[in-house]
């Protein structure tokens, strides 16, 4: 998480999964990538670090293959 300001703040992540599963002898695997992105804003600047009550948006996307 990164301040941006005394009252605002934005978080990412970014992660990647190749997963290889079986079931009953039948074989399947996944790959895929993702990402989150979420800014913030907390209603009281009095803490030293970003915490307590806030409001913010979010997007968040996933993009996977089965074979």
């Amino acid at each position: 998480m990164n301040a941006l300001g005394t009252n605002f703040s934005v978080i990412g992540q970014i992660g990647y999964s190749n997963i290889s599963t079986s079931i009953n002898d039948v074989e399947t695997k996944s790959k895929g990538i993702g990402f989150f992105l979420e800014g913030r804003y907390y209603f009281s600047s009095k803490k030293e670090r970003m915490e307590g009550w806030h409001i913010g948006v979010f997007y968040s996307a996933i993009n996977t293959e089965t074979s």
